[in-house]
């Protein structure tokens, strides 16, 4: 088995451009850094994880810095999609894990200013992250970082560092129908600085209906107290006023014009308005070989959310609809307190977090009369709480020269309760509350015989709690919260090898997920889904980047991943008859929806001078199934994009001008599906051929 993946891999890198593609490649891949985790630090080859940190140079020229996705595509096991539709969030997973997410992330910790920005239920957002200002992008995947606890498929962390030598930039980017402009100004002295970047983004989107406009403000400080005392405060901001929903389309309606916009958008006048806050506060202090490392952090947020989906009439005739026009607001905060301290050979962590959510949401009609997309009626109207408590111990152990072990245990228990303000006679009370708990072990190594080979293994479990919208609705249609459900658990699995021979740069990884109860569409109609688990279900797959850089003025990056998600175990679509109307089973050897199996990223950079840069980017990417019985696919496509970069030397500082263009060749590509959608409307186009024109100053 291990031999097919690496021979489809071969394959992969010599067929891409047959009819694959990605949907939005960047400009370069990057160079491949291990680090131990998401806090820590450590030799570069030498770790049992699979990690890839993304430096700020990197971050800067991989696109208009307008999407996180932008940087991840380059990264081998993510597939990470911009929608183009900014009612929705990034569309992100990790080999196969948060891809039927059909809004915001799940599946994947997120992280932005050391701030959680995945919620309690394992819900998450990245829209707010702080692309300009970044210091750095740190992603994390395999087995390992199960031990962040909830929905651990994978972790991104997004990181601003307010010590850094004091600068600022001013610059934006700019394409037909919109852009972004920014400012980010940096100030350090000794051991305090802050860091801050304010932005504004707008665009008229290039198929009706999908116009917004984004405005936000991060901030990160941190100033040194007595000793080795350090406090670290973070702030973000992000506005929304108002962000046009063009819905998908269906295979029909792509095929006859790729760029247009379903009807009941218009209709329905489909939109969302989002307002978020977030502040965060950490405490720590350094250890000295004698006395342990502490820090102490909390946050707290809040993000208010109103939505207008295209619910037709009809389907809210129910007394039991919720309505189609939502607002909704999340109260969000967190504890944490860690100690890692140095004992022989071994380097001890204990942690302990607590997070909550408190959800308001009330549902309306979004029709008063005959006018179509206004708020009318109350349909729904309930208070929905969520605490995660986590402990965590780990021991990274030096085994002798070359080896290197890490041992983690994480316990986690969950506590959903919702409590239902609309009752009546025909809608009865619906609250209800549930506890999940887990205990998630995992176990790496690492062997480096010698400074440009290591090889590493590891195992863990991860388990994944429904979130409160998969908990919302029944699937037999009846009233209350679905406490059927259960949390999602996995084994997985990886053996992985880093070989930097001379100007190579070798990192590839073979990985196996063996899943139970993963969360699944189980009926869609009338615009809403409810959910169900699944039976066993596996994922594996192959990850291989590849860099060559002689220190010339070629150079070549290369990622690639295979992966063969499949369901490994037959459900019935109920579990007696008659099903509901809507119903859906799932078969055995079915592909997992949402999941490219093959998928390739390859750029050629040519920099002649320090002022010059050039790339061309080839992206593949396999046919997608869009829902759980392989009826239909997203077609494949290969796509091209290239650049050019100049850099001019100024008296106060340097100046950059970059020009992009995407999809040069000018393909009807589907950048993104929305998974199982009742509607049949599954595909997300992606941009047409687009020039961006990109200009900074930073002195």
């Amino acid at each position: 088995m291990i031999a097919n993946r690496i021979a489809m891999l071969l394959v992969l890198a010599t067929t891409a451009a047959t009819g694959w593609a990605r949907d939005v490649p960047p400009p370069a891949l990057p160079k491949v850094a291990v680090t131990a985790t998401i806090e820590d630090g450590g030799d570069a080859i030498a770790r049992p994880e699979s990690s890839i940190r993304l430096d700020r140079d990197r971050l800067r020229q991989a696109g208009p810095r307008i999407d996180l996705a932008e940087v991840l595509a380059s990264v081998p096991g993510v597939v990470a999609n911009p929608r183009w539709n900014f009612a929705q969030d990034t569309q992100l997973s990790i080999r196969g894990h948060g891809a039927r997410a059909t809004f915001g992330v799940r599946g994947v910790r997120l992280y932005v200013n050391g701030i959680p920005a995945t919620a309690a239920d394992g819900q998450g957002q990245i829209g707010h992250a702080p692309l300009a200002a970044a210091s750095a992008v740190e992603v994390i995947r395999g087995p390992l970082a199960a031990l962040h606890g909830n929905a651990a498929g994978g972790v991104v962390k997004v990181e601003v560092d307010p010590l850094a030598p004091s600068s600022a930039g001013l610059g934006g980017a700019a394409s037909a129908d919109g852009g972004r402009a920014g400012l980010v100004l940096g100030r350090a002295s000794g051991e305090s600085g802050v860091r801050a970047e304010a932005s504004r983004f707008r665009t008229d989107g290039f198929r009706p209906h999908s116009a917004t406009e984004r405005r936000q403000f991060n901030a990160v400080a941190a100033t040194r107290l007595a000793d080795r005392w350090r406090l670290d405060a973070s702030a973000a901001a992000l506005d929304v006023p108002r962000a046009e929903d063009p819905l998908g389309l269906t295979p029909a309606e792509f095929a006859r014009d790729p760029m247009s916009t379903n009807p009941a958008a218009i209709a329905f006048d489909t939109r969302e308005r989002a307002r978020q806050r977030e502040l965060g506060l950490a405490l720590r202090r350094d250890g000295d070989g004698l006395e342990p490392a502490l820090r102490v952090a909390g946050y707290a947020g809040r993000r208010e959310v109103d939505g207008f989906l295209a619910i037709p009439v009809a389907a809210q005739s129910s007394p039991l609809s919720g309505g189609g026009a939502n607002a909704i607001a999340r109260d969000i905060g967190g504890v944490e307190a860690r100690v890692d301290w140095r004992a022989g050979p071994a380097l001890l962590t204990v942690g302990l977090n607590h997070d909550r959510l408190d959800e308001d949401r009330r549902g309306f009609e979004n029709f008063v009369g005959g006018t179509l997309g206004v708020r009318g009626r109350l349909r729904r109207d309930e208070s929905n709480t969520v605490r995660s408590t986590d402990a965590l111990a780990k021991a990274e152990i030096d085994l002798g020269p070359g080896w290197l072990a890490i041992a983690g245990l994480r316990g986690s228990r969950v506590r959903f309760e919702s409590r239902d303000r609309f009752v009546t006679a025909t809608n009865p009370d619906d609250s209800g509350a549930r506890t999940w708990t887990a205990t998630v072990p995992a176990l790496g190594f690492v062997h480096a015989p010698s400074p440009e080979l290591a090889w590493r293994a590891s195992v863990a479990r991860g388990f994944e709690t429904p979130t409160v919208i998969e908990l919302s609705y029944r699937p037999d249609g009846a009233a209350g919260v679905n406490f059927e459900l259960e949390p999602a658990r996995t084994r997985q699995h990886e053996l992985g090898v880093r070989y930097r021979p001379g100007p190579w740069s070798i990192d590839l990884a073979l990985f196996r997920d063996l899943g139970r109860g993963e969360v699944v569409v189980a009926r869609s109609e009338g615009g809403r889904a409810a959910f169900r688990n699944a039976g066993r279900t596996r994922r594996e797959g192959a990850e291989l980047a590849l860099g060559w850089d002689p220190g010339g003025a070629w150079s070549l990056d290369l990622a690639a991943t295979v992966l063969d998600a499949r369901y490994a175990e037959t459900v019935p679509p109920c579990r007696l008859p008659p099903c509901p109307p809507g119903a859906q089973g799932l078969e055995a050897g079915r592909r997992l929806p949402g999941i490219p199996p093959r998928q390739l990223l390859a750029t050629l950079t040519w920099r002649p001078s320090d002022a010059w840069r050039a790339w061309a980017s080839l992206a593949a990417r396999d046919a997608i199934p869009v829902d759980d019985r392989n009826g239909t696919s997203a077609p494949g496509h290969a796509r091209i994009d290239v650049g050019l970069a100049r850099t001019v030397a100024l008296a106060s500082g340097e100046f950059d001008l970059t020009l992009r263009i995407d999809n040069a060749i000018d393909r009807a590509l589907v950048g993104s599906v929305i998974v199982n959608d009742g509607n049949g409307r599954w595909f997300e186009p992606a941009p047409p051929r687009r020039l961006w024109l990109e200009a900074e100053w930073r002195w």
